[in-house]
């Protein structure tokens, strides 16, 4: 019968062992962790450079899409002055222009029988 009462009371402690971690776990805060003034700055400096970056990056996205645009152009204009076909392609990497690739045949329907 002591045995019994043991386990139970072991029991017992275990269980609210586990409540009162339970209930302290849920207070805890996380760390927090703060840079000095100087670390700050530097971070702020390198978080602004990084902006500039960014806004140089897409200004010349920007300026490179207008020239892709004056390049399509010009192609056009060398097609017309040419009197060439308007379906002729012109090969932005190569400088190059070429007939289009045939058209792919329709495909044949198979007849049941």
């Amino acid at each position: 019968m002591k045995h019994v009462i043991r386990i139970i009371a072991f029991a017992v402690i275990t269980i609210l062992f586990a409540l009162v971690m339970i209930a302290f776990a849920g207070q805890a805060s996380p760390a927090k962790y703060a840079p000095t003034e100087v670390q700050s700055l530097r971070l702020k400096v390198a978080q602004q450079a990084a902006q500039l970056a960014q806004r140089d990056l897409q200004d010349a996205q920007t300026r490179f899409q207008t020239a892709v645009s004056a390049l399509r152009e010009e192609g056009e204009k060398v097609k017309v002055e040419s009197k060439w076909p308007k379906d002729v392609v012109f090969d932005l990497g190569s400088l190059t222009f070429s007939a289009p690739a045939p058209a792919p045949a329709p495909a044949k329907e198979e007849k049941k029988p």
